[in-house]
C-alpha cells in the first residue's frame, strides 16, 4: 500500500519552464504487489545484506480533473480523464545494509 504525499509536473516547452501541482488529478492511495529476493553474508560485526524488489501497481493512479501549469509568461490548464489517462506505478528497488545484533 502507498500514500501520495506530493505530485508535481515540470516540463520545458520551447525554452519556457512550466510547473504545476498534480495532487488533484492523482489518486491518494496506491495498492500493488512486490516481488523480491536477497542475500545475507555474515561478517565479524554483523550481517551484510542486499535485496532486490520489483513493485507492480494494481490501482489506477489518475483521477479526472484539471491541472494548471504556469511559467513566467504563460499559464494553461491540462485536462485529465481517469479512464483515458490511466496509469499504474511500477518500480525496482535495491536495498543494502548491515544488520548488527544488540
Amino acid at each position: 500500500m502507498g500514500y501520495n504525499l506530493k505530485s508535481k509536473i515540470e516540463f520545458d516547452l520551447t525554452g519556457l519552464n512550466f510547473t504545476g501541482n498534480m495532487k488533484d488529478v492523482t489518486a491518494t492511495f496506491d495498492l500493488g504487489i512486490t516481488f523480491g529476493g536477497g542475500v545475507q553474508v555474515p561478517v565479524g560485526f554483523g550481517t551484510i545484506f542486499l535485496e532486490g524488489r520489483y513493485a507492480y501497481g494494481l490501482a489506477n493512479q489518475r483521477t479526472t480533473g484539471t491541472t494548471t501549469v504556469i511559467s513566467d509568461v504563460y499559464q494553461f490548464d491540462l485536462q485529465s480523464d481517469k479512464e483515458e489517462d490511466k496509469y499504474t506505478n511500477r518500480g525496482f528497488q535495491l536495498l543494502a545494509g548491515i544488520l548488527i545484533t544488540l
